[in-house]
Order: structure tokens, then sequence, then C-alpha cells
């Protein structure tokens, strides 16, 4: 049996860029990466079967059908007698890209289990192009292939986009490899459900998100402020030094970029505003989860503690994930 763990993404602002070829078709913006998300098995079994967290469920479905059939437009395999089964450990339609980690651990776990020789990139490119063509997402897929907080610098998919990590940051030097294994947490609450394919098809949605997404875009990777985004910190006399580099401020910026992309859009409705004023100075900052009715934040270790003693019941809580995909094999 074939086991794959795909991290959940949250998107914090994005803008929309077309293009009549899916794999150029994408989305510009940063996100972040959860410790929960999806977890598809693959085993031999009487007939073809998909069961979504111990049931059938046509609705979510849809994608993992979506891309086995883009799949086998380009691959000859044999679906017969296969069992799918995902595992969906996040809310569903809230903004956590569930159905990018379902699209990618599906061509993943075809590719393992059938030992098709992809890459995990190419694997990624059949989940963009189901996620492309069902209207489910434009970012998540390059996104999820990433670790932690994900800034997405060329739309498309796996191969054909590009995306880079921001947070955890990687230092080298002096031949030393090193990743500052920081603990941050994603907190979320969750009030419901949001179409992504009712907002990215829509003309006006589109373009008022292209517009304040790619002002919000060119103000976050500007390197006036002290943080250079991706690379290092600048002292008072503006000399990058590696060792000051701060990961906290990254994470502040990528916050603050977040609130104010949802309140230019007006994306965020007045209840999940009064969750992120709630949340205001117990916190490196929140904002709305794009797209879902879902109020995310981040925090270090001292703000969760101290957010899970005041509300354990009304939050979820999450650690970002630096680890990645996991391909496991099981006898």
């Amino acid at each position: 049996m074939i086991s794959v763990f795909v991290p959940s993404h949250i998107t914090g602002f994005f803008s929309i860029l077309d293009n009549e070829d899916p794999l150029l078709k994408g989305s510009l913006g940063a996100g972040v990466l959860l410790d929960k998300g999806v977890i598809t098995e693959m085993d031999e079994n009487d007939e073809f079967s998909i069961l979504i967290n111990g049931k059938k469920d046509e609705y979510n479905e849809v994608i993992i059908l979506k891309t086995i059939e883009l799949m086998e437009k380009d691959i000859e395999f044999d679906m017969d007698n296969v069992l799918i089964k995902q595992t969906i450990q996040v809310p569903i339609g809230c903004g956590f890209g569930t159905s990018a980690s379902s699209a990618i651990g599906t061509a993943i776990c075809i590719n393992e289990h059938f030992d098709l020789g992809l890459s995990i990139e190419e694997c990624g490119k059949y989940a963009h192009l189901a996620e492309v063509e069902l209207g489910t997402g434009l970012g998540d897929v390059i996104g999820e292939l990433s670790k932690g907080i994900v800034l997405r610098t060329k739309p498309g998919a796996p191969g054909y986009g590009e995306a880079k990590s921001i947070v955890p940051h990687e230092k080298t030097g002096f031949g030393v490899f090193e990743v500052l294994k920081s603990d941050f947490y994603v907190i979320t609450k969750s009030l419901g459900e949001i179409s992504t394919a009712s907002i990215i098809e829509d003309p006006k949605h589109k373009k008022v998100i292209t517009q304040v997404g790619l002002e919000i875009g060119e103000e976050f990777n500007k390197k006036d402020d002290g943080i250079v985004i991706g690379s290092k910190f600048k002292n008072k006399f503006n000399v990058a030094v590696d060792s000051e580099f701060n990961e906290e401020e990254t994470i502040k910026k990528f916050m603050n970029a977040s609130l104010k992309f949802a309140k230019k859009t007006h994306l965020i409705n007045d209840e999940l505003l009064q969750i992120v004023h709630e949340l205001h100075g117990k916190v490196l900052g929140s904002s709305m989860a794009m797209l879902g009715n879902t109020v995310f934040a981040i925090a270090n270790e001292d703000q969760k503690l101290k957010l899970e003693a005041k509300y354990y019941n009304e939050f979820e809580f999450y650690k970002m994930d630096t680890e990645g995909i996991c391909i496991m094999s099981h006898d």
C-alpha cells in the first residue's frame, strides 16, 4: 500500500494571472503550510473504489477523478482494481487548499503504485491541471510542493510557475547549510464554506483581486523596511547580515499584507473582522483564509500556549509545516 501526506495551504493574498495554456495559468501571492492536510492511500481491491473520510463522497471525489482522467490521457495504467482512501484532516471548502492536497496525493499515489517514474513536480502538473479545469484553485498546488511560508513569484503549474519558502529561512555560508527550525503555529476558526470557483471565475471579483493582489505583492517584496524577503535582514547601516535574519518580522509582514488584501478586496466579512480584532496583539498577525469563511493567525510558541489556555475550544491549532510532502510504502 502507498500512503502520501500532503500539507494543507492557506493563502493570505493573491492575484489571478489568466492564460489560455492551463499550465501557465495560475496566481501570484503568498501562503502558509499546515502540518495537517490530506492523507491519500492506494491499495489493491476487487473493484475501483474511492472513500473519503471513511465513506463515499461524490462531491469531493470529483478532483480525484479529474486527476486520474488527465493522467490517463498521457500514460497507460489500469485503475480497475484499486482502492483510493483519503483522510482530510482540515475543514473542506474553508480555504485550506484541500482540493489541491487531494489531487497531488492522488497523482503521487498513482505514480508510486504503478511505478510510472514521474517526479513529484510532474505529478504536481496533473494536480494543477485538475484544479484549473474544475476552478477549485490556482496556486495551491505549487504552494503545497514547498514548505513553511511560500511566496509564489511566477504563475503556473510546478515546473512552469515558481515559488520559494521565505520562512523557515535557509541559512548558508562557509559550507554550512542550516534551516532555522523555529516553531510557529497556525491558528484557525472556520465559520463555513465559500465556493472558490464562484470567486475566481467571476469577472468582477477577478478584476479587483488581481489589481489589489498585484499592489500588495509589489509592496510585500519591497526591500526598504529592513526585511529582505527570502533573503537577509538589513541592519541600520543597510548591510545584509545573515545572522540577523528575523523570521517573526517576515511573518508579521506576511500577515499585515494578508489583512490589507482582505480589507481592500472587501472579501472579509464583519464576523471574521471581529475575530481578527479579538486576536490583535495576541498573535503575530491574523487575517482571512483565501478563499474560505475562515480566520487564520500565526503565533510563536509563547503566544500559542496562552491562546490554548484561554480559547482551547474556540480555535484549531496547527504547527506550521516545514517538512513538506511525505511518501510512505507499506507491505
